[in-house]
């Protein structure tokens, strides 16, 4: 059965980073983000679903649909000699060393596609701690609108295994389905085709604010607000400092 991907009802997107100016300056000047491939993350089953046990049939059926897919315009002889060596090879080895290479041949398929993380909030103390240095990092703000209203939420479910010969399977939706072990970072993401471009621009309106952390160097918010001061529209800077007495970040504006 068809499942439909969520999108988000919050206003705004987050994106949390240790303080690397060189990776935040052409975000400020130039409205650039870059969006790694799944390899790039800390998930290694990102982009990498376990494969139902199918029969030997299913299997040989979709490595040989692969490779028509992945090699169009061969002669015809050609297709036939491989679909023959697929079963083959399927009923010298069995299935279960044909669905390991199905399994691989699969995560190559996904290798390139890019996928862009953020979550749903700025107050999320654990990503502070792990994606933005322990407070010494920044937490960009963007407006849930133009690229970004295309952000669908992350599931997170002790997902089923998937069956690629399965029509209803046949989609990318495991690309936002994670296990419960990465409930508390409340992601939503930005997934592109495969083969598509690192690096993206955006629409300057769509970034709103940045955070700084409340540990973040004086020296680096320094050039922070130099290289806000040099972009249009004007960007808002805020520092967030944890309230011991309600035990929660208040968001202070800082001047540029």
């Amino acid at each position: 059965m068809k499942k439909a991907l969520t999108q988000p009802t919050v206003s705004h997107f987050y994106k949390y980073s240790s303080c690397k100016i060189d990776w935040l300056k052409p975000v400020i000047t130039k409205n650039e983000i870059y969006l790694p491939t799944p390899d790039e993350l800390n998930d290694p089953a990102e982009a990498k679903p376990r494969l139902a046990k199918l029969p030997l049939d299913k299997i040989c059926d979709f490595l040989y649909e692969m490779f028509v897919a992945n090699n169009p315009g061969l002669p015809t002889k050609t297709y036939q000699f491989t679909k023959a060596q697929i079963e083959h090879n399927g009923a010298r080895f069995g299935s279960d060393v044909l669905l390991k290479e199905m399994s691989k041949a699969l995560h190559e398929e996904f290798k390139t596609v890019r996928i862009y993380s953020m979550t749903k909030r700025p107050d999320n103390m654990a990503l502070w701690a792990k994606y933005a240095d322990n407070h010494k990092g920044y937490c960009l703000e963007f407006s849930n609108s133009g690229l970004f209203s295309a952000a669908r939420e992350v599931d997170y479910i002790n997902t089923n295994d998937f069956d690629p010969t399965d029509p209803d399977q046949r989609n990318s939706y495991f690309l936002f389905e994670k296990t419960p072990d990465w409930l508390t970072e409340e992601e939503v993401r930005l997934v592109t085709p495969r083969g598509a471009k690192s690096i993206i621009n955006f629409d300057p309106n769509l970034l709103t604010k940045i955070i700084i952390g409340q540990h973040m160097p004086e020296t680096n918010i320094k050039t922070i607000q130099e290289l806000a001061n040099l972009r249009y529209p004007r960007l808002a800077l805020v520092r967030a400092e944890y309230d011991t007495i309600e035990h929660k970040l208040n968001f202070n504006p800082i001047p540029l």
